[in-house]
């Protein structure tokens, strides 16, 4: 829990910084009730808290609309040769000129 949150949750009177660090999970759909209605009943007062808010909520909508691309072939084997140690191929493995050698039979 932040400390935005905690304050958010004493009933204490919620400050902008507070606000602004719960917008995210308010718009997530995660807050708690108690922090939802904090967040909301202060965006109503503060209009800079108010623009924020909004511009959070076209960024996140946004997100949501994006399309899942996939990746490029190969594009993970940089990645996996990292995770490897950059050893080449693992015993189990067949480097390249052995691929070779077992598709043509030679």
């Amino acid at each position: 829990m932040s400390a935005g949150e905690f304050k958010l949750r004493s009933g204490e009177e919620a400050r902008c910084e507070d606000v602004r660090l719960a917008m995210g999970e308010v718009l997530d759909g995660v807050a708690d009730a108690t922090v939802q209605s904090a967040v909301e009943a202060h965006v109503r007062t503060c209009p800079p808290c108010a623009t924020e808010m909004n511009e959070l909520r076209g960024v996140v909508e946004g997100v949501r609309t994006l399309s899942s691309v996939p990746p490029q072939p190969g594009a993970y084997k940089p990645v996996e040769e990292q995770v490897r140690g950059g050893a080449g191929p693992t015993a189990d493995e067949p480097g390249f000129w052995e691929k070779l050698r077992r598709m043509f039979g030679k």
